[in-house]
């Protein structure tokens, strides 16, 4: 494995989950929810990129637009649609924006057709967005430059666009005269370029928690006005159940985010499963893609791996704890898409080796001893971060079962010196008894050709050992290394 080639984890599996839940027809509202970091844009960009033949998908992420507080977040979605659509093979500049025509008053004013544009050009910009190519952005400017000189020579012209532009400023419908122009040219791009049944027209809007509340709701507000219009009150337009004439729309966001969000702004008693409840038509599309990483935990610390032997024991020894505790984070939901790319660009490392001087009168080194270099190493996956190691682990001691108590005995005698910090006396026998607990464990501390310091435990069996939590244990080691100042390490 190389820098240049990460690891790539297949998710076939999943993808072929998510087209089961997306095909039917009448599944037309969806919420696609997951962790911050999990890798939710990936997979759609690739989902989508599988499947060009059967669908015409549009992604929108807000949360790069450059907003003002007050601004309207839905008429910059209008105009991303828009710049889109202009990207896409079936939409010709220089027929939907031709100002030269004799019926110009009558067809491109009747229809915003102008406005439509210059908003557009003056709001590229905001979106933080870019037409494709040079010479799709000449043929926009240069539109806009013969509708200008048309209305600037015809002083008819220029009174309907100052009365039209101020119209537009003071009263902006929901469904105007951009809103029908999207419709309209989603169709017609469709039809263009399916190859052999229509292609069905999908709306992503990403990152939705990451926005400012104000927006998030201004945005579920506007879409949920148009499906009770659709599905509550009389139909005479004929308008779509979805926005623009979408089949699907698809809301990227982690749904408990959302839910936190609604509670603080309408508090705890305001239903909020009767307000979500609209925005997806069958169920909320959980994204977990945890069984297929768990299969490949020996693959993404593959580079790491080392038999060489050296003080502290080799990396291979470290790591097959490392792994076994990786597992369980990932199942606590603790691990995210950019964690296992980091792990894999080899943007970890191995502590080189320090002194620690809490076993007086003597300095101990970092390697002697096998939960300080497993620790150092998550911390340093977790961005040396002691807070998130920390919190990680927690999670981890909620599960229900974790796969790292299995090992509880073996790992115990590398926690005990760490969960005592007793002074290293020879042959002096040390207690560890636990803290909820009346149990104790009678060990003496030796220490091995590799140089680690293991308790011989004297006890002559430990039943109950097996029945305690594997992580509630390392929280304590946890806490003890940061008292002796193993985590006080800057960022890089």
């Amino acid at each position: 494995m190389t820098d240049d080639k990460p690891l790539v984890i297949p998710i076939d599996s999943i993808e072929r989950d998510f087209e089961d839940f997306l095909s039917p027809d009448s599944n037309k509202r969806i919420i696609f929810s997951g962790p911050f970091g999990i890798g939710k844009t990936y997979f759609l960009d690739k989902f989508f990129k599988n499947r060009k033949p059967k669908y015409l998908p549009i992604f929108l992420r807000p949360v790069n637009y450059s907003l003002l507080s007050n601004e309207d977040v839905f008429k910059l979605i209008k105009y991303d649609i828009l710049l889109q659509l202009i990207n896409t093979n079936g939409f010709e500049i220089e027929n939907e924006f031709n100002f030269s025509d004799l019926d110009y008053a009558n067809f491109f004013i009747g229809e915003n057709r102008f406005l439509i544009l210059q908003n557009l050009l003056k709001l590229i910009p905001k979106i933080q967005s870019t037409v494709d190519g040079i010479e799709n952005f000449s043929k926009l400017i240069d539109a806009f430059r013969k509708g200008k000189k048309e209305i600037n020579e015809n002083p008819d012209l220029k009174m309907l666009f100052e009365f039209q532009h101020e119209t537009q400023e003071n009263f902006l419908l929901e469904y105007d005269h951009v809103s029908q122009f999207i419709a309209e040219k989603l169709d017609e791009i469709s039809d263009a370029n399916k190859t052999e049944g229509q292609l069905k027209k999908v709306l992503i809007i990403d990152d939705l928690d990451r926005l400012d509340p104000e927006h998030i709701f201004r945005l579920f507000n506007v879409f949920s006005a148009h499906f009770d219009h659709v599905n509550y009150y009389s139909n005479e337009e004929e308008i779509k159940n979805n926005k623009f004439g979408f089949d699907k729309i698809i809301f990227v966001c982690d749904i408990e985010n959302i839910r936190k969000i609604f509670s603080h702004k309408y508090g705890d008693g305001v239903d909020f499963s009767g307000y979500i409840d609209k925005f997806y038509s069958s169920q909320i599309y959980h994204f977990n893609k945890d069984k297929s990483v768990q299969k490949y935990i020996n693959d993404i610390f593959k580079s790491y791996e080392s038999t060489y032997p050296q003080k502290g024991g080799t990396h291979s020894q470290i790591l097959s704890i490392v792994k076994s505790i990786f597992r369980d984070l990932i199942e606590a939901k603790c691990v995210n898409h950019r964690i296992i790319q980091n792990i894999t660009k080899r943007k970890i490392r191995f502590r080189e080796p320090y002194s620690i001087s809490f076993w007086s009168p003597s300095y101990v080194r970092n390697y002697e001893f096998v939960f300080i270099q497993v620790l150092d190493f998550l911390y340093d996956i977790f961005g040396k971060n002691y807070k998130t190691l920390n919190d990680a682990i927690k999670k981890a001691s909620e599960l229900k079962r974790n796969s790292a108590n299995k090992h509880i005995n073996n790992h115990m005698i590398y926690m005990l010196p760490l969960l005592t910090l007793d002074v290293l006396e020879g042959n002096a026998e040390h207690t560890w008894r636990h803290p909820q607990y009346s149990e104790s464990i009678f060990y003496q501390i030796e220490q091995g050709m590799d140089d680690v310091y293991s308790a011989k435990i004297k006890n002559e069996e430990i039943k109950w050992l097996k029945y305690l939590n594997y992580y509630s244990l390392l929280l304590l080691v946890v806490e003890n290394l940061k008292n002796i100042g193993v985590f006080d390490f800057e960022p890089e």
